[in-house]
């Protein structure tokens, strides 16, 4: 499913391999699997990606389970404080409407990123948020069991 292009399924993939988690580690395979699924608008893979540009952690869930994706040293990613906080605004926008909670800590972990930017940094995370459209199309992530 996630080579024919489910961004669930790939965005499965890109933790699997990020977690280790049954399978050998493999920071670049996961971050491949997580770009793809991010760039559709898997809101979850969006996350993972700005905390890898960040340098951040993040607790993510499921019905079944929570863990922790600790991306402190980059998970692959270089450190860049734009492209994260450009991540955390494209994850924002991308959220279902009925997950209010998950917006109000995206929200405070938006203005809190915002403060150690310059402005001009923030302003150029907040164009390229507002220009970003999935590609090659919206998915619609189902939620995950």
């Amino acid at each position: 499913m996630a080579e024919a292009g489910d961004c669930d399924a790939q965005y499965r993939y890109g933790t699997l391999f990020l977690l280790g988690a049954g399978i050998p580690k493999d920071e670049a395979v996961a971050v491949d699997w997580l770009s793809k699924a991010a760039t559709q608008g898997q809101y979850r893979a969006q996350m993972v990606m700005a905390m890898a540009y960040a340098r951040e952690s993040v607790t993510l869930a499921s019905i079944v389970r929570r863990f922790v994706i600790d991306c402190c040293d980059g998970c692959g990613l270089p450190a860049d404080a734009v492209l994260a906080h450009q991540w955390l605004l494209i994850t924002r926008a991308s959220l279902p409407e009925r997950q209010q909670d998950v917006r109000r800590a995206m929200d405070t972990r938006i203005a809190t990123h915002a403060k150690g930017l310059a402005a001009d940094q923030t302003v150029q995370a907040e164009h390229a948020a507002a220009a970003w459209q999935p590609w090659p199309g919206r998915c619609t992530p189902r939620e995950l069991s």
